[in-house]
C-alpha cells in the first residue's frame, strides 16, 4: 500500500489524505479549526491535556474516512458518536459536495485507466 499523500483544502476548512491501494483510493478527512504560529493546521483531538487540539495529523480526530473504487462506487464512514451527520451551520454541511467532487478528481488522477468512471459528467 502506498504512503499517505496530503491534500490541504483550506477553502473548505478540511485536510484530506489519500493513498492508492490496487484499484481503490482510500481517504481520510479532518477538520481544520485554525492554524498554529508555524503555520501548521490545528485539528480537533481527543486529548484533554492538550486542550482537545493538535497540530499532528496522526493524532487528529477523523471527520470522515473511506474509499472510492475504480468503478466510482464509494464507502464513507462519518466519524461521529451520533447516528447522523451534524453540522453547525450552512458551511459545515454544504462543503460535503465540493469535498466529494475533489475526492473523485483525486481518484481519477490516481487511477487514470479508470477515469471514465470517476470523471464528473458534464450536463
Amino acid at each position: 500500500m502506498e504512503q499517505w499523500t496530503d491534500h490541504p483544502m483550506p477553502d473548505l476548512g478540511l485536510h484530506v489524505r489519500t493513498r492508492k491501494h490496487f484499484a481503490t483510493l482510500a481517504f481520510e478527512v479532518r477538520v481544520v479549526i485554525g492554524m498554529t504560529g508555524d503555520p501548521k493546521p490545528l485539528y480537533y483531538a481527543d486529548d484533554p491535556a492538550a486542550g482537545n487540539m493538535t497540530s499532528d495529523v496522526e493524532r487528529a480526530d477523523l471527520y470522515a474516512s473511506g474509499a472510492i473504487r475504480f468503478d466510482g462506487c464509494a464507502n464513507v464512514d462519518w466519524h461521529t458518536s451520533e447516528c447522523m451527520q451534524h453540522a453547525c451551520g450552512r458551511e459545515d454541511m454544504t462543503r460535503i459536495g465540493p469535498l466529494f467532487d475533489r475526492l473523485y478528481d483525486l481518484a481519477a488522477l490516481a487511477m487514470p485507466e479508470h477515469a471514465d468512471y470517476l470523471r464528473k459528467v458534464e450536463a
